[in-house]
């Protein structure tokens, strides 16, 4: 999955992942992260939020989410975000999202 976003971009912009499940038990999540690689290869980690509760959303799934800071998104380019819930039965790792800033128009 890719998503664009603008350079600089802060909250209330943000990144929201669904993370599935049957073999955890997601209702007890307790830490989230991004595992985020920002263009030339420069590791950081983005700490998310739990959301295990959302209308519609299956039980054995929890919603992670975080929002921007700045500097977050300071590098125009590609993004490799890897979203990972901790929880009693270990890590639950979701699928990586590529995130693409762009430079502002204008």
């Amino acid at each position: 999955m890719t998503q664009e976003i603008h350079l600089n971009a802060v909250a209330p912009y943000d990144v929201e992942y669904t993370l599935s499940s049957a073999d955890f038990d997601l209702s007890t999540g307790t830490t989230a992260r991004f595992e985020v690689e920002k263009p030339g290869g420069v590791p950081v980690v983005w700490s998310g939020a739990v959301l295990s509760v959302k209308v519609g959303l299956p039980a054995s799934s929890v919603v992670i989410t975080y929002g921007f800071k700045v500097g977050d998104l300071d590098i125009p380019g590609e993004y490799t975000l890897f979203p990972v819930v901790d929880s009693p039965s270990g890590e639950l790792f979701g699928e990586i999202v590529t995130l693409f800033v762009r430079e502002k128009f204008g």
